[in-house]
């Protein structure tokens, strides 16, 4: 029997599947994390999962990742945040309360405005901010911002 061109070329590329096939398999196991050494299994430095001579996970040897928490923002801190960004212009707790609604921060509570005068106040009397027009009546106090609105949360 002899042996063409054809059947040569023919067998290199089954050979060169059969190889294809076999670096799929290695990629599969590296991302596996496990390296064959003698038919056991161990880890690879660094990854987490083990995988036992079934090649089953050991859920028990895998680590998470710890969940991040991000910290939830305040009525105090949305309302630092919108005088900060009136800089140094003159503004009522309505203009506070306006913007906070237009950056979507806002509330149609019942009582929401005044918690946000509750809260003007208190940064005026922490000296955050300078009354500069004592409102009687139907007219409201007028504020401006005295020094940077510190954005980070204090230890208190």
């Amino acid at each position: 029997m002899s042996i063409t061109l054809e059947d040569l070329k023919k067998l290199a590329d089954e050979k060169r599947q059969e190889l294809a096939e076999l670096e799929g398999a290695i990629k599969v196991w590296e991302r596996l994390g496990a390296v064959s050494l003698g038919g056991k299994h161990s880890p690879d430095v660094g990854n987490a999962p083990i995988l036992g001579d079934t090649g089953t996970i050991d859920i028990d040897a895998l680590s998470l990742p710890k969940k991040v928490i991000k910290p939830k923002t305040t009525l105090l801190d949305n309302v630092k945040n919108v005088i900060e960004r009136f800089e140094n212009q003159e503004f009522t707790v309505g203009h506070v309360d306006a913007a906070l609604k237009a950056m979507g921060k806002g509330s149609t509570a019942k009582h929401f405005r005044n918690r946000v005068s509750v809260l003007v106040r208190k940064l005026h009397e922490d000296g955050i901010l300078t009354r500069t027009f004592k409102g009687k009546g139907s007219e409201p106090h007028k504020y401006r911002r005295k020094q940077p609105v510190s954005l980070v949360k204090s230890a208190d």
